[in-house]
């Protein structure tokens, strides 16, 4: 009766420690993204930032943020297969998530109305409507890595994927 609870004990500061683990990795990441971006528009002559890569630059540190969680926690579905196979449901699903996050995060910004937001709001009328300017948003985003290709994001992907293969959970 004793080992268990001292079994249970043990599990439940390793979950507490996984949380606190993936959130601190979300966080960084977010911000790792973010700062990429910003460095590579100043790098290539981009000159002071604009309100507009300032908000692009938001934009992908808070999507590269969740999706970077959400892929942890996914990380469960794979936690018992060889390390390839996690590495490659943790890059596929981290940049499906980031581009599918960060185009929803675009429709919000652009078609909701936030305090301070000067300009008519756009008003959808059915789902279908919804549905197209939210892939709409989403080739946006995604155009926005490919034309120009933006290294840093692109390096920062793979590099997030081994993260969360090499820390995030899994059975051995």
């Amino acid at each position: 009766m004793a080992n268990s609870a001292a079994a249970t004990a043990g599990h439940g500061r390793g979950k507490l420690a996984g949380l606190v683990l993936a959130l601190l990795f979300s966080v960084i990441y977010g911000i790792f993204l973010s700062g990429g971006l910003m460095t590579e528009h100043i790098q290539l002559g981009g000159g002071q930032l604009s309100d507009e890569v300032a908000n692009t630059a938001y934009t992908v540190g808070i999507s590269g943020s969740i999706a970077a969680l959400l892929t942890w926690w996914l990380q469960v579905l794979v936690a018992g297969r060889p390390v390839a196979f996690r590495f490659v449901f943790a890059f596929l699903t981290l940049a499906v998530l980031f581009l599918v996050v960060g185009g929803i995060l675009t429709v919000m910004h652009d078609y909701l109305p936030f305090p301070g937001k000067v300009g008519a709001t756009y008003q959808f009328s059915g789902a279908q409507d919804f549905y197209i300017t939210l892939v709409q948003g989403i080739n946006a985003f995604t155009q926005l890595f490919l034309s120009p290709l933006r290294l840093s994001i692109l390096g920062l992907l793979p590099a997030g994927a081994l993260y969360i293969t090499m820390f995030g959970p899994r059975r051995d």
